[in-house]
């Protein structure tokens, strides 16, 4: 029976049964009858309804259960609420706390420094010792004298500041700096409201480096109990931006009414007044925050808003938004019964709670975002129930690509390992998938210990193949699994040999071939005849003339060589007539004009030739013997006597110069290319040899240097 039904009959007087009534002939009597006849029917009902409340089993059928074996009918419980308190600090979380903060204030300048440097590296786990040490420090601090100490390096760095402005002949608004830099960049560890000043500000970088809502949370206590260090609290709050909106709309409740009024003047200040300017972030996890701070509040303007989010494709905001419809509760009910309306196309029951009404929204939203999920998952299942297991292979697959965390994900961990084990020698990149796949969603640890020994089995065999035997894999695949007879075939051997591939004696082939090839090379580098440098050029015998040392006028190299003056000095003074008093004095060589050859004669490359060798390299151009040469075949070569190369607008040779040289003909000016080398006659084929030394100088003493 309803109770509203019930509700009814136990208060109503006047109610009876009009027939009844007129068999009694009146209707002023039939109260005193109802009356007398209430008691049994009324104890009646109530025990009908009793025994339908404590037996929900007998009132309705149970649900249909699928053939995964999992409960469709089930409704999913209400997400935990999240503690708003912070737990208990740990001990080691302290001691690293305290480390820092001591650091900070030792007497050392390099050391406060340091200290000030790792504020900056903290993680979220110190947030609650951080908050128990802030309250500490608020509840003994001498606050006033914390205060002017602020004040007075304040106004200390403003001045530097200004003078520093002054100096360079700017002008412009003088900017406060960094409260905890100012602190630190004045150093006072033997007061101690310097010591509790520094701190303070130090665990504030502390949290503003953590960025979570718990540590938002303590900076509003920051705000709330350091009045001297608000405007330093807003600063850090807008370095956070979004990650401070959900602490600041959990503000706006705070014990105290002031905080409550600048938390909103905070939030209008980021332009996050209204719920539906917060929820526009990019960060799922300030925007996941936001959820649930609107939960925590209970913001009925919000409900709506936090309601659409419970249907959301990511799992964090999803999960977000159920708990902030279960910390928001009753305040949520026409928005839920909206919400379910919407969905499900009709009303449901005035009865329902809000709790009911939640689940029966959150479980329709799971059946409608998982529907094609949980098709795949049941074609998987069957498949797998009637030995089709690549059938159910593709189906599995498709379910953990649509849902990663799939909630039935652990029941087709099974299904992959025999997938595995039946195709590894057909397609063993599939079976090692499978494998992959299975040990990544099981929860069980003998399945996973299974798991395991076929995954080792299967990269032992990949080794075979390649030449290489692991015995130590297949030990410890029989180790976990002792029923993997695949394992133990391997290790006793009865693997044929077919398995082991043709690549191995085609490796040792070719490792023999290239160790043939490299001792083959080494003997030829060894035993290849060198040619030495000496060589080329042998020196003179005596009494004849040697290759002639050639100088040509032009522009220098910028080396000059010692051993030609030395050689024309000594010659110089070989000479019969030669008087040490009457020598002339030798012309300084203009090191910009002089270039030295070697001693080897070298073909001097003219139009049309082949390109000098690398020994001519950087010699700048000459110009062909005075007489007309015979053609040749493309090189010009040298006598053993000194011929006078001239060069066009080059100084003339001395006449001490012309005294030992032959005479000979002028020369012709030399033609030149496009690109500035030198050029023989169309008609010249030979360098005619020269012609003998004049009368009375002796070759072998002739100079080698001309200048």
């Amino acid at each position: 029976m309803p109770p509203r039904v019930f509700h009814h009959l136990c208060l109503s007087p006047t109610v009876g049964s009009p027939r009844s009534l007129r068999r009694r002939g009146s209707v002023e009597r039939a109260p005193g009858r109802i009356a007398r006849r209430a008691p049994s029917w009324i104890l009646a009902g109530i025990a009908a309804y009793s025994f339908a409340a404590t037996t929900p089993a007998l009132a309705a059928p149970p649900p249909a259960a699928t053939s995964a074996g999992v409960v469709r009918g089930e409704l999913p419980p209400l997400p935990e609420i999240p503690p708003a308190t912070l737990p208990k600090p740990a001990p080691a979380d302290i001691e690293q706390l305290d480390a820092i903060l001591n650091t900070l204030v030792a007497t050392g300048n390099g050391e406060h420094r340091a200290a000030a440097s790792e504020v900056a590296t903290v993680h979220a786990g110190l947030v609650p010792a951080i908050a128990q040490r802030l309250d500490h420090l608020a509840d003994g601090a001498n606050r006033a004298r914390m205060k002017e100490l602020l004040l007075e390096i304040r106004k200390a760095a403003r001045e530097d500041i200004r003078r520093e402005l002054k100096e360079s002949g700017q002008q412009g608004k003088v900017e406060t700096p960094d409260y905890f830099e100012m602190v630190v960049a004045r150093p006072a560890p033997d007061r101690a409201e310097w010591r509790e000043l520094v701190q303070a500000l130090a665990m504030s970088r502390m949290l503003t480096a953590i960025e979570t809502v718990q540590s938002v949370r303590v900076l509003v206590e920051v705000y709330a109990r350091f009045n001297f260090l608000r405007v330093d609290t807003q600063l850090q709050l807008q370095k956070l931006g979004d990650r401070a909106i959900a602490g600041l709309i959990e503000a706006r409740r705070h014990r105290a009414a002031e905080v409550g009024r600048w938390a909103a003047r905070e939030l209008d200040a980021f332009g996050r007044a209204i719920p539906g300017e917060a929820v526009q972030v990019r960060d799922p996890e300030a925007l996941a925050d936001i959820l649930r701070a609107y939960g925590r509040v209970r913001d009925p303007d919000a409900a709506r808003i936090v309601v659409s989010f419970a249907n959301s494709e990511r799992t964090q905001l999803r999960d977000a938004a159920r708990q902030g419809i279960a910390m928001m509760g009753e305040v949520a009910m026409w928005q839920l019964r909206d919400a379910y309306e919407n969905t499900v196309g009709k009303r449901p029951p005035r009865d329902w709670s809000w709790q009911r009404l939640a689940r029966k929204l959150f479980a329709e939203y799971d059946r409608l975002r998982l529907s094609q999920v949980y098709l795949l998952y049941d074609e998987g299942r069957a498949a797998e129930a009637r030995g089709d297991l690549f059938v159910m292979h593709q189906a599995y697959d498709k379910v953990l690509t649509r849902s990663p965390i799939f909630e039935h994900r652990a029941t087709m961990a099974a299904g992959y390992l025999a997938f595995a084990a039946q195709f590894a020698d057909r397609d063993a990149a599939a079976a090692a998938g499978a494998l992959d796949r299975a040990a990544r969603i099981t929860t069980d640890r003998a399945l996973l210990d299974r798991i395991e020994s076929l995954r080792l089995t299967l990269h032992a065999e990949r080794l075979l193949t390649q030449g290489v035997a692991d015995q130590e894999l297949l030990v410890r695949a029989v180790d976990l699994d002792a029923d993997n007879d695949r394992a133990r075939r391997l290790m006793a051997g009865s693997v044929p040999d077919a398995t082991l591939p043709e690549a191995r004696r085609s490796r040792w082939t070719a490792a023999l071939a290239i160790a043939i090839l490299a001792a083959i090379g080494a003997l030829v580098v060894g035993f290849w005849p060198r040619r030495r440098r000496g060589d080329e050029d042998p020196p003179p015998s005596d009494g004849g003339a040697g290759p002639a040392r050639r100088t040509v006028s032009g522009p220098s190299l910028g080396y000059p060589n010692p051993a030609e003056e030395d050689s024309a000095a000594g010659e110089a003074g070989t000479g019969d007539n030669a008087d040490p008093t009457d020598a002339p004095a030798a012309e300084p060589v203009e090191p910009d004009r002089v270039v030295e050859l070697s001693s080897a004669p070298q073909p001097i490359a003219l139009e049309g030739t082949p390109a000098p060798s690398d020994e001519a390299e950087g010699v700048p151009p000459v110009a062909p013997p005075a007489a007309e040469p015979p053609e040749t075949r493309g090189a010009v070569e040298l006598s053993s006597a000194p011929q006078p190369i001239v060069v066009e607008g080059a100084p003339a040779p001395s006449d001490e110069a012309s005294r030992i040289l032959p005479e000979t003909p002028p020369a012709e000016p030399a033609k030149t290319r496009g690109d500035g080398a030198l050029c023989s006659a169309p008609e010249a084929d030979a360098v005619d040899p020269p012609a003998a030394p004049s009368e009375g100088v002796d070759p072998a003493t002739k100079p080698n240097d001309h200048s």
